[in-house]
């Protein structure tokens, strides 16, 4: 009798053992099958708005972007400012405060660049006791444009009429111009309105408007490559006596004289 009784608990506790088996399964493995559901219809989802989105458009940014400034150190720096003036280059209304003025901003647009030296601005005029001409205070060699391209040979070449690149090659390069008084050949605009001993070109020495005869300055167009004029208008765009008001604004050419 006690055997029998022995054996039916055996047997109700492997039973109920096998039931508490059968539900654990089932309480653990439903969370999962949940999670896998959830998963695919994320990625369904994920997939449905990657169809959803328009496709890209290809770009060429080597196209749009601006060369990197890149010094040659084999060649003197020619670079054209950022900053833009009237006919009085910025200055206090005097002839010597004009030059200070542009010769400051070649120095501090320099090292904004990170270009090393020390700069002086592109600038002629002429008074009734005094000449200056740009040339002279330029060194002799090599030119280049701050990306490393080289301009101009040698000092000659530089003044013989045209030079070999653009100053300012970037996107925006033809659109800027450059107060100069200054002709292809490095030399003070001389025009002399006709029945008046007052020069043009200049505006009236760097002071700013003067009279009609001397509200107009020289300037030079960074950019020049075309089939009309290749290279040939980076001093002066228009000649003496046909620049552009000394009301209008305008940058200023910077050149390295020291390394």
């Amino acid at each position: 009798m006690e055997k029998k009784v022995f054996l039916i608990t055996i047997s109700i506790l492997i039973f109920a053992s096998i039931i508490l088996i059968a539900i654990s399964n089932i309480y653990y493995d439903a969370p999962i099958e949940k999670e896998k559901s959830l998963g695919n219809t994320q990625g369904n989802l994920a997939n449905n708005e990657n169809n959803l989105l328009p496709p890209e458009i290809p770009t060429n940014e080597e196209e749009t972007q601006d060369p990197l400034i890149s010094q040659n150190t084999d060649a003197w720096t020619v670079f054209i400012t950022k900053a833009a003036f009237s006919g009085d280059l910025g200055g206090d209304g005097t002839t010597l405060g004009a030059l200070q003025n542009v010769q400051e901003v070649c120095s501090l647009e320099a090292t904004q660049k990170g270009l090393s030296g020390s700069y002086v601005p592109w600038i002629s005029y002429q008074t009734a006791t005094e000449v200056r001409n740009a040339k002279d205070y330029i060194e002799e060699g090599k030119f280049a444009n701050i990306y490393g391209e080289i301009i101009a040979n040698s000092k000659e070449d530089l003044l013989d009429g045209s030079i070999q690149g653009n100053i300012d090659p970037s996107i925006n390069g033809a659109s800027k111009i450059a107060w100069t008084g200054t002709l292809w050949d490095g030399t003070a605009c001389d025009y002399v309105a006709q029945g008046s001993n007052q020069h043009a070109g200049d505006c009236n020495d760097w002071t700013g408007p003067g009279p009609v005869t001397q509200n107009a300055g020289v300037v030079g167009k960074a950019a020049t490559d075309t089939a009309e004029y290749p290279f040939q208008k980076w001093s002066s765009n228009s000649g003496c006596g046909s620049g552009i008001s000394c009301s209008a604004k305008a940058n200023i050419y910077c050149f390295q004289i020291s390394k």
